[in-house]
């Protein structure tokens, strides 16, 4: 990958800048606090965009990076991969968007997916190369001018961490130690009291416990509600049997009340019709005795007619008498039958009494369970919360395991393979820059180990610095090549402080003729660079800023 130019509408302290890059070595010099390192920083940030949260540092690259003066927080960038297709990204910071035109001018960032950090992963993409990556290999960003011994033992222990793993930043002892950590930390054991598997372990046993105590509870519950359905059916079919007994009292009411008036009227027919007799067939003689004789004779035959009607009476009467007697019987009937039934439906209700007393109990009862029900589902739930909890924190160990494992295979596959070969090319690379004063790097249990012109091994930390550096430089151009499949450019603030002109001398002809397909910017503010590469003859682009 080439970057062919740039502009910067607003960056930090640089607004309005345009500056082309051409192949090989570019020299950009400039003054300190002239925007170089923030120049550099834009590369990565218009590629992956800038990073809102703080990450381990003071303040977050995108505040620190907020222009100072102007709103416009945005820039293009125009890069060339190894394909030979060019692309020129344009992205505006704030609002994380980017437009990413190809060689026909057509935007295609929508082509590409949006990372967990809101930003367009069109970078990495094309290339599968991380911002991680690049910052561990291809680009260097400005180190201090002065450094202590902690500060070289830190630097001995990136070059370590580049053998080892890859990348500066990352220790396989000391990430495999972290993962320990973390499973005695944040998992622990069954033994380990405080630490979160044994207190969930705890804590679901103690609640298991009570959860078994209270399983009666549902029992009873389910008791209570076949009873309850039982007693309202029970009640149901009882208030339907009281209804109809009530309805058969109702219609006995009725009937009896229609035999005891039918009653009434016939008694009062007898005597009627007796009054009726008497009067005509008695009084009527003497009145015709009184008036009339010759009406005696009438009187006689009325008599005799009295007599034979009286006889006839009779027998109507006994009769009626009969139909009386019979209807009385009825009534008595219907009498006892109506009481029979006022003591069923006395019964009856007293039945239903005891069934609705029966299923208020049962009401009483469930209100008293529903209290220990609402603790079963509390901690049903809880249960469930630490079961889940539990299973998270197998998972995490399993995880943590397996990544153990997996760093151990990875480190023994980069110790057999790809370490070896490493500082194979790191002793070459070495060997050109230095003049053959250091002919072989081996990395040991003992540290990393530099062999001598007259054969003796040291450990690194014996070196001085601007030898440390040189190594480290090296270490992090091979990764480059080794790591990453495109033709990455590399970028150096300041990297050659601790180099005396000889040492820089070396460094600059290697980097013009082993890496003269690749790219390289180098942002310092000394003019060394430049004059020693116009001494040697090397080509190279100056820019100033």
């Amino acid at each position: 990958m080439k970057i062919r130019k740039i502009k910067v509408n607003g960056f930090g302290n640089l607004e309005n800048k345009e500056i082309e890059f051409k192949d090989g070595i570019n020299i950009i010099q400039g003054r300190n606090e002239s925007g170089k390192s923030t120049l550099l920083k834009f590369i990565p940030g218009m590629l992956y965009g800038l990073n809102r949260n703080k990450s381990g540092k003071d303040i977050p690259d995108y505040e620190s990076y907020t222009p100072w003066n102007i709103e416009d927080f945005s820039g293009t960038l125009e890069y060339e991969l190894d394909d030979s297709e060019t692309y020129e990204i344009f992205r505006k910071f704030k609002r994380r968007a980017i437009k990413l035109f190809n060689k026909n001018g057509e935007d295609i960032a929508d082509n590409f997916s949006i990372g967990k950090n809101k930003e367009n992963n069109f970078f990495y993409e094309q290339t599968k190369i991380t911002e991680e990556t690049l910052m561990s290999t291809g680009i260097s960003e400005q180190e201090k001018i002065k450094i202590d011994y902690s500060e070289q033992n830190a630097l001995i222990q990136k070059i370590t961490n580049m053998v080892q793993t890859g990348s500066d930043s990352i220790s396989y002892n000391k990430s495999k130690d972290a993962l320990l950590k973390k499973i005695s930390t944040e998992i622990g054991t069954d033994r380990t009291t405080g630490k979160p598997l044994n207190i969930t372990k705890t804590n679901l046993n103690e609640v298991t416990q009570e959860i078994e105590m209270l399983e009666e509870y549902k029992d009873k519950q389910l008791d209570i509600y076949e009873q309850k359905k039982k007693l309202e059916k029970q009640i149901e079919e009882k208030t339907l049997e009281i209804n109809l007994i009530k309805k058969q009292k109702e219609n006995k009411e009725r009937e009896k009340v229609d035999r005891t008036i039918e009653t009434g009227y016939v008694k009062r027919r007898e005597r009627s019709f007796s009054h009726y007799i008497y009067i005509v067939f008695l009084i009527l003689p003497i009145i015709a005795g009184i008036f009339y004789l010759p009406l005696v004779g009438i009187s006689i035959l009325s008599g005799a007619i009295y007599l034979f009607q009286y006889k006839k009476y009779k027998e109507q009467l006994k009769e009626r008498e009969a139909k009386r007697n019979r209807a009385n019987e009825d009534i008595a009937k219907i009498t006892e039958e109506y009481e029979d039934l006022l003591y069923r439906i006395e019964k009856e209700e007293n039945i239903k009494s005891g069934l609705l007393l029966r299923s208020h109990t049962l009401k009483l009862d469930e209100e008293n369970i529903l209290p220990k029900l609402e603790d079963l589902v509390n901690l049903e739930e809880q249960r469930l919360q630490l079961e889940n909890k539990l299973e998270e924190l197998q998972e995490l160990e399993k995880s943590i395991n397996l990544a153990i494992e997996g760093i151990d295979r990875a480190y023994e596959k980069m110790r057999e393979g790809i370490i070896p070969r490493f500082t194979i090319k790191l002793a070459e690379t070495i060997g050109k820059t230095t003049n053959g004063e250091y002919k072989n790097i081996v990395l040991g249990d003992a540290g990393l180990m530099v062999e001598l012109k007259n054969g003796d091994k040291v450990n690194v930390t014996q070196l001085s610095t601007g030898t440390i550096y040189q190594i480290y430089l090296a270490l992090r151009i091979i990764s480059l090549k080794e790591i990453v499949g495109e033709n990455m450019p590399i970028i150096l603030d300041e990297p050659f402080v601790y180099y005396d002109n000889e040492r820089l001398a070396n460094v600059l002809k290697y980097m013009s003729k082993e890496l003269e397909k690749s790219q390289i910017l180098i942002f310092t503010c000394s003019t060394r660079e430049e004059e020693v590469l116009k001494e040697s003859n090397c080509n190279f682009n100056q820019i100033h800023v």
